[in-house]
């Protein structure tokens, strides 16, 4: 089997289909397999019964042998897409399941995925949606997921990006050839897409420069992934953390810098009920229901509140 596990919005979507023009070849959808190996793994290690038996790895090993050899009834060379394969611990551990371990993965500048984001969800405020979207959490966390397994077991990649995929798609597919050992083929390109908008315009200059380097894979200096953090994150953290009072202050600084936005407000407006203004309190709360942080719809059977005394 071999891996694919590529950071998001690079082109792993275009890859696979390209792949699956092989009659030799399946490439999967995004698959559940990390997932179902991570549970067998956890409960062998966490089941009373497995030390009962006195059951070693070596025999856990087997079992997820049996899992990968049993989950595609295929007799083509399967290509798992699944972005924990990056997972430095998985690799670890699939080098004592089948050896020898190869992952595919594409990847494409940090600024140019957060725009391929932007552009299709087109956000009303792009700088709210960088700093506190969790799809671009989820692209961090998988970004910082395949530097480190990159970093940890390099010889297991072939990195293949984006911009090359589709201005030189056979050159780039015949090294994957080379890399899993296929025989090389000629594939159709009619459909390759074109990239035709500039990241810049999309994220504006001062998010794009923010987000420049980053390009684990060509020495680029380490990008700024942490600097740009949501305002109402670092409140919320706070709050979580037990730490009312800081929590508290900073929401009413948050609630000063950014007096336009409806999940600050909502914040603040809790804030100044705990400290007995309650008409406040609730006409900032109301503000919330623009993100619909009370949930759509209401199943109140009540008026809804319109700012009366």
């Amino acid at each position: 089997m071999i891996f694919l596990s590529s950071l998001p919005r690079s082109g792993t979507t275009l890859l696979s289909s390209l792949l699956n023009q092989r009659s030799d070849v399946y490439a999967t959808p995004t698959s559940n397999l990390t997932h179902i190996i991570g549970g067998t793994v956890f409960n062998w290690d966490d089941t009373n019964t497995t030390k009962a038996q006195n059951a070693t790895h070596e025999d856990l090993y087997r079992v997820v042998k049996g899992i990968i050899d049993n989950r595609y009834t295929t007799d083509k060379l399967v290509f798992d897409n699944g972005r924990d394969w990056a997972d430095p611990v998985i690799i670890n551990t699939m080098h004592h399941v089948q050896k020898d371990i190869k992952i595919v993965a594409t990847v494409r500048p940090v600024a140019e995925c957060l725009a391929s984001f932007v552009k299709i969800t087109n956000p009303p405020d792009v700088n709210e949606f960088i700093k506190s979207s969790p799809v671009i959490e989820y692209f961090i966390k998988y970004y910082k997921r395949l530097k480190s397994g990159y970093e940890a077991y390099p010889e297991c990649f072939l990195l293949v990006e984006y911009e090359n995929l589709v201005t030189q798609p056979q050159q780039e597919l015949d090294r994957i050839s080379e890399f899993v050992g296929l025989e090389k083929f000629n594939h159709d390109f009619s459909n390759v897409p074109e990239s035709n908008y500039s990241a810049k315009k999309v994220l504006g200059n001062k998010l794009y420069n923010h987000y420049q380097g980053g390009e684990f894979w060509n020495d680029n200096p380490e990008v700024k992934l942490e600097q740009i953090t949501s305002p109402i994150k670092i409140q919320h953290d706070a709050l979580m953390a037990g730490n009312y009072k800081l929590s508290k202050q900073l929401a009413y600084k948050n609630l000063k810098d950014y007096p336009d936005n409806t999940d600050i407000a909502f914040n603040a407006g809790w804030a100044k009920l705990s400290d007995g203004d309650v008409e406040n309190g609730y006409r900032l709360l109301d503000k919330g229901r623009a993100t619909t942080v009370w949930g759509d719809p209401l199943t109140s059977s009540q008026p809804v509140w319109s700012g009366e005394k």
